[in-house]
């Protein structure tokens, strides 16, 4: 099969950094022909928890793949949204006279309203359109080639910090690859993950549960409005039940696993844990089903608690009636997206799991599968740009 219906991807989570090698051929039906995952400390905060964890981690997921592939031409890379910063601005021209938008005006137009132009600190790794207005009275996704005396755009933008964008340029540098395209993670993977025609028609609202950090974000058109993190997922759900039941932290994270919200258990019914404590000895423990249901419930709440008051941040609050999708690896157990719901205050959850890709299909690869598809998206771009 040609390399150019191939791309090669870095997923940065907090828990493990992902390396794929995905192909599509012509059925468009997604392949993962090499997965490498390599666990490290991760971020919170806008921090590393242990940059040198990082970059053995982004090392040694590069090593493998290239024992695998050979030689990496080009990779994409998401960024995690907790090192980005999103903004939106709108602008526009009025033209002499009548005529048709091209490539070269909408350029000009992204250059004028471009937030980051003057700020030090930031580097602008993607720009897109929400919606364009086109003579003040029609909304459209794409102007190009349309006639008009007027154009408005409302236009997004989203920076890296120049010193996580140095750190991971020169880590992946370091590891022998030249061409970098980076992006950010959150919004790769909602361009990967939603047709085209649902992010045209309204706002698409977004909830990636992670391990350290998750992240809710607003799309619309092809352009981020709302994006905001938050240090919550299931490695703090972990801490607080470990905490909480004086249990090691392995135990509590398999507490958390084994958790079906949907089940009514009887009474007198436990789940079991086994594990090492911190010295190094066997523990194995029964708890309740009931009460480890409980801790879990008040784990989701706060959690929800986080998205709520993020929704409620953004400068057009989400209306209740619109439904989330929710993402992730950090919510991926039985009955939680009911519970998330509820804790919501009813507001309609919906589990999105990647289509592209047969073998992937769970909420936990969603991010990974979502940047191979934004990926290709991106190569095919270049394609119709160049001709090749």
């Amino acid at each position: 099969m040609a390399r150019s219906s191939e791309v090669v991807i870095m997923d940065i989570g907090s828990s493990s950094i992902r390396m794929l090698v995905v192909t599509k051929p012509g059925s468009g039906v997604s392949t993962v022909r090499n997965f490498v995952k390599i666990a490290y400390d991760g971020y919170m905060d806008g921090a590393w928890v242990d940059s040198a964890s990082a970059q053995e981690a982004i090392a040694t997921a590069i090593s493998r793949t290239k024992d695998f592939y050979g030689k990496i031409k080009r990779l994409y890379v998401g960024i995690p949204a907790d090192f980005c910063t999103l903004r939106t601005n709108s602008t526009g021209v009025t033209f002499a006279k009548r005529r048709k938008v091209d490539k070269g005006d909408l350029s000009a137009l992204f250059d004028k309203a471009n937030p980051f132009r003057d700020e030090e600190g930031k580097v602008l790794i993607n720009q897109s359109s929400v919606y364009y207005m086109v003579d003040a009275a029609r909304k459209v996704v794409d102007p190009e080639g349309m006639s008009m005396t007027e154009l408005t755009g409302f236009l997004s933008y989203i920076a890296v910090d120049e010193e996580i964008y140095r750190f991971l340029d020169d880590a992946i540098k370091k590891a022998g690859v030249a061409d970098v395209q980076y992006t950010c993670g959150m919004y790769a993977m909602m361009m990967g993950m939603f047709e085209t025609g649902v992010r045209d028609n309204g706002v698409v609202v977004t909830v990636d549960a992670g391990y350290l950090t998750s992240t809710v974000a607003v799309m619309r058109g092809d352009g981020l409005m709302h994006m905001a993190t938050f240090p919550c997922g299931n490695g703090i759900f972990a801490a607080w039940i470990s905490q909480g039941l004086g249990i090691p932290f392995d135990c509590a994270m398999d507490l958390y696993r084994k958790t079906d919200l949907s089940y009514n258990p009887k009474q007198g019914e436990n789940y079991t844990v086994q594990g090492t404590d911190e010295e190094g000895n066997p523990f194995e423990a029964d708890f309740a089903i009931a009460s480890v249901q409980d801790y879990v419930t008040e784990c989701i709440a706060v959690f929800a608690q986080y998205v709520n008051d993020a929704l409620r941040s953004f400068g057009e609050p989400v209306s209740g009636s619109t439904g989330v999708y929710l993402t992730g690896g950090g919510l991926s157990i039985r009955g939680a997206d009911d519970c998330f719901s509820k804790k919501m205050g009813g507001r309609y959850v919906k589990i999105a799991s990647p289509t592209s890709c047969h073998e992937y299909k769970q909420p936990a690869y969603a991010d990974c599968i979502g940047l191979a598809e934004y990926a290709f998206l991106q190569e095919e771009l270049k394609r119709n740009r160049f001709g090749w």
